[in-house]
């Protein structure tokens, strides 16, 4: 029940804590892609009316993370190869579009900042490239592309880039949860490499290694596409 959490109390609105909800349900992956979501269950399992649900799914909706479907009900979106492909794209434009003034705009706090969250990656990741924490390195990861597109000084541009970024995980997440997801290391080493070409001011350099780092992440998708991960057999962990 939302009464029984005290940030919830600080939402503006019903309706919004339950979109924060349901939201987090999708992104965590515990809603994946084809869930059904009910409005009366969900309403009932919240602790709240029918309304507020339906306005959180509205939201959700024109987000592009919930698909309302003609005489059936809503949906978590699902995506397919093209689009997925599509997003990781997207990404890649505005990052290289960002860094364009970016390069030179960077503060030593910005740097300093996607140094500490490279380093943070060590605590969540084994020997093998697996992270211990799937969901923490989400947020690590987020941060440090967030810092990246940041430097550019266009809010409009962050906002656009956190809604690709926010479709683009939603649809990693059930995968990637699964057994033998071992990106830990390449993520790594590409970090290491877009960082060093932000403190050296290189821009080709830089350039380059955002287009290897999106080269790789697309090469791992449509790999899943033709081996799919099983969530189920790891629903109980996080690796």
């Amino acid at each position: 029940m939302f009464a029984e959490d005290p940030l919830l109390a600080n939402y503006p609105s019903l309706s919004d804590k339950v979109y924060e909800a349901i939201q987090k349900e999708i992104l965590s992956g515990q809603a994946s892609p084809g869930t059904q979501l009910e409005v009366v269950g969900l309403a009932k399992r919240l602790g709240v009316s029918r309304t507020p649900v339906k306005e959180a799914l509205g939201k959700l909706i024109m987000e592009g993370l919930v698909q309302d479907v003609p005489r059936k009900g809503y949906f978590v979106s699902k995506r397919d190869s093209e689009d997925i492909t599509e997003l990781i794209d997207a990404r890649l434009m505005i990052e290289l579009a960002a860094v364009e003034r970016g390069v030179d705009l960077a503060e030593a706090a910005e740097i300093g900042q996607m140094r500490q969250l490279l380093a943070a990656i060590d605590g969540i990741m084994d020997s093998q490239g697996c992270y211990v924490d799937y969901e923490e390195f989400v947020r690590k990861d987020a941060a440090f592309h967030f810092v990246i597109v940041g430097t550019a000084r266009n809010r409009h541009l962050l906002e656009a880039y956190r809604r690709i970024f926010r479709l683009y995980h939603a649809a990693r997440m059930h995968i990637a949860l699964g057994p033998g997801y071992r990106r830990g290391l390449e993520t790594k080493i590409d970090h290491a490499t877009i960082l060093e070409a932000f403190e050296a001011k290189n821009l080709p350099a830089l350039k380059m290694a955002l287009m290897k780092h999106m080269q790789d992440t697309r090469q791992w998708f449509v790999s899943t596409q033709t081996q799919p991960i099983s969530v189920t057999a790891n629903a109980g962990s996080k690796t």
